[in-house]
C-alpha cells in the first residue's frame, strides 16, 4: 500500500505470482518495487501497471508472471479506479445503503506475458464511487484456498462472508469467526 500525500491518494493491492517459494517471493518483490516506484512518482494506478509490466515482461523469464488487483482511491471524493492484471478473484464492494456484496472484475491480462499492445489494450479501469459507509476488498487467490479442520477449503463465498462479518460486526468477529474455521 502506498499513500501519495502529494497526489492525496492511497493506492493497495495484492497479487500472486506465477510460481510458488523463492521465486514466486522474488517476482512478488519485483512487482512491488515497481508499482511502489511508479506510484511514488506520481503516476496514476493504470500507468504504474502499465510501466511494471514493461519492466517485468523484460526482466522475466518466459512464461513467468504476476497477476495483481489494485486500487487507487481518492479520500476526499471518494472516487476510485479498479485495474486488475489477470487477478483471477474479484474485488468485492458492499455498499451501506443496500447491505449488499457485490463482485467487481476488470479485465486484464497478468504482468510480465506482453511486452505492452496487447497488455495495454486488456485493461480495463474501473471507475467507482465509494460513500460513507461502503467498502472495498482485495484478496489474494489463497484466501479462498484456505481449509478448514474438516479439510474443507474456505471458498470465495466464506472470504465473501467473511468480510461481511467484518463490516457488520468489526474485525476482531471476523477475526475469531475464521479461527474457528481454521481449527
Amino acid at each position: 500500500a502506498i499513500y501519495n500525500q502529494d497526489a492525496e491518494t492511497a493506492t493497495l493491492w495484492v497479487g500472486e505470482p506465477a510460481v510458488k517459494g523463492l521465486a514466486g517471493a522474488l517476482i512478488m518483490s519485483m512487482t512491488r518495487a515497481y508499482l511502489r516506484a511508479n506510484l511514488l512518482a506520481g503516476n496514476e494506478v493504470p500507468e504504474a501497471i502499465d510501466d511494471a509490466n514493461t519492466a517485468l515482461y523484460r526482466d522475466l523469464a518466459q512464461g513467468m508472471y504476476c497477476s495483481i488487483m489494485a486500487v487507487q482511491f481518492h479520500p476526499e471524493s471518494g472516487h476510485a479506479t479498479l485495474v486488475s492484471a489477470g487477478h483471477q478473484v474479484p474485488a468485492v464492494r458492499y455498499s451501506f445503503e443496500t447491505k449488499e456484496l457485490r463482485t467487481l472484475q476488470p479485465n486484464g491480462i497478468a504482468l510480465g506475458f506482453d511486452s505492452g499492445p496487447i497488455f495495454r489494450n486488456s485493461l480495463e479501469n474501473m471507475q467507482i464511487k465509494l460513500d460513507n459507509g461502503d467498502a472495498l476488498f482485495l484478496f489474494s487467490p489463497l484466501a479462498a484456498k484456505c481449509k478448514g479442520v474438516s479439510g474443507e477449503e474456505l471458498g470465495n463465498k466464506g472470504v465473501y462472508a467473511l468480510a461481511k462479518i467484518a463490516i457488520e460486526q468489526g474485525l476482531a468477529a471476523m477475526h475469531e469467526k475464521l479461527l474457528k474455521f481454521l481449527g
